[in-house]
Formats: structure tokens, C-alpha cells, sequence
């Protein structure tokens, strides 16, 4: 079956095995193993002098892309440590008898290592 990537305004936009019958969309017509790249890793590759190349900033892409998802799932980390937060406000609890600290403590302890984590991987991007 024939395979498509849709280019838009000289930018690829999306891909598929119909063609688009839009009269702004070009229909060009890739390899399988493009196709299926493409499909995996968008970033690789741009629309360039009428045909389809690897995107020459695509290791950068990646990397920004391997950091944002990073600071996602330490954000989605937060987010949970949170809710144990609230519990803990509430409780009062002690988590080590041997030290004295509280829930409260550890889980604001965790909280800060998790936002320092953030804070040094937003410096890279």
C-alpha cells in the first residue's frame, strides 16, 4: 500500500496511507521505512526543496523532547507526593520514631529533591 507524508505551509504535518483531498495539502508519496520512522520519530525528519531529508537539528529535538518527558514524569511525581502531603497535614503522624520526623517532613523533603530535579533539567533545555 502506497504511504503518504501531508505537507502544509512547506512543513510535514502528518502522515497516512489515503491521500488528503484538501488543495493546501501536497500528498507526497514516502518509502515504507520512512513512512514508519516518521510515524515513531516525527522530529526526524523536515520538508525541504520538495522532498523529505532528516532533520539536520533532529539530535537536539530529541534530546529537548527526552528532558521535557522527563520533567513530565517527575512533575506527575509531585503531583502524587502532594496528596500524600495533604494526608500527612492532617494525620500528624510520626514517620521514624528514632528521629522524631514526621510524615510531613520526609514527604516536603522528597518534594524538594523532586523540584531540584526539575530545576536542573529545565536548565538544559
Amino acid at each position: 500500500m502506497t504511504k503518504y507524508l501531508f505537507i502544509e505551509n512547506e512543513k510535514i504535518n502528518g502522515c497516512g496511507e489515503i491521500k488528503r483531498a484538501e488543495p493546501e495539502i501536497i500528498n507526497l508519496e514516502v518509502s515504507d521505512e520512512i513512512y514508519s520512522n516518521y510515524i515513531i520519530e516525527p522530529y526526524k525528519f523536515i520538508y525541504k526543496s520538495g522532498s523529505v531529508i532528516q532533520n539536520p537539528e533532529y539530535e537536539k529535538l530529541k534530546t529537548q523532547k527526552e528532558i521535557s518527558d522527563k520533567i513530565s514524569a517527575i512533575s506527575l511525581q509531585l503531583e502524587i507526593l502532594d496528596k500524600k502531603r495533604i494526608r500527612a497535614v492532617c494525620e500528624n503522624t510520626v514517620k521514624n520514631t528514632e528521629s522524631g520526623q514526621t510524615w510531613l517532613e520526609y514527604y516536603n523533603e522528597e518534594a524538594k529533591k523532586l523540584r531540584e530535579q526539575i530545576f536542573q533539567l529545565s536548565d538544559l533545555l
